[in-house]
């Protein structure tokens, strides 16, 4: 590697579109800042990080769909905690068989403040991305598929009761790492990937209390199902960024 260069971009346009619009047309207005770290070497050029900000007369769809499961696992946390503290009326939501409470509820539960926050984080960071590639919708499909994926794996290779949507949201890193690869530059999966292991080694060596075999299901659920609907052209993942200038 010769060296990096770190470009910060930000620029504001008004245009009034071709020539034959009429004088009543209003303009277009977009500002957007862009900062790249870019790696450059004898043989190649790529971008490493991308953090880019940008408002567009043309506004991105909204994920609703990433919003309903981030409310509705936020109200849940907080019936459960405020109202059944001993888990005596969630006991059938928990996932320890193959009912169908246990599947679908289990996806809405957590142990604790810290458990129910770092999955809203994943949430808001990586399930937006995915939403938009998806459609509201189908986000909301792919949450219960990856939870039923994460579910049925955790059932036949562990067994114990457990509580909490974590295999789920795996899922939705799976299917970012797919749909979204570029989305935090080269390393940005890489990074994922790397938290997904040290997660699972955690959960491996007992650790933490980590339901590993879920999080392996929910993950290769997710990748499976992004690269099912990439193949069907149901859904298409992000473009690759355009290279820096010379």
């Amino acid at each position: 590697m010769k060296g990096k260069i770190a470009s910060a971009v930000s620029q504001c346009d008004a245009t009034s579109g071709s020539s034959t619009a009429t004088p009543t047309s209003p303009p277009r207005i977009s500002c957007e800042h862009d900062i790249s770290i870019w790696s450059t070497d004898l043989f190649s050029e790529q971008r490493i990080v991308r953090i880019s900000h940008g408002r567009t007369a043309s506004l991105p769809p909204i994920p609703l769909g990433n919003y309903t499961v981030i409310l509705l696992a936020t109200l849940t946390f907080l019936l459960q905690f405020l109202f059944d503290a001993n888990q005596q009326y969630l006991t059938g939501l928990i996932l320890q068989d193959f009912s169908f409470t246990a599947i679908v509820g289990h996806l809405w539960l957590h142990t604790g403040l810290v458990h129910i926050i770092s999955n809203l984080l994943i949430l808001w960071i990586f399930g937006r991305h995915v939403c938009r590639r998806m459609g509201n919708a189908n986000y909301i499909l792919a949450y219960f598929f990856v939870g039923l994926a994460s579910a049925i794996v955790h059932i036949i290779y562990d067994g114990r009761p457990a509580i909490g949507a974590s295999g789920a949201i795996m899922g939705i890193l799976g299917l970012h790492v797919v749909l979204c690869f570029n989305r935090f530059g080269i390393l940005g999966p890489w990074i994922v990937l790397l938290w997904y292991l040290l997660n699972i080694t955690a959960g491996i060596i007992e650790a933490t209390p980590t339901t590993h075999f879920a999080h392996i299901g929910g993950f290769l659920g997710g990748i499976i199902l992004a690269w099912t609907l990439v193949i069907l052209k149901i859904v298409n993942p992000e473009e690759k960024p355009t290279p820096a200038p010379a």
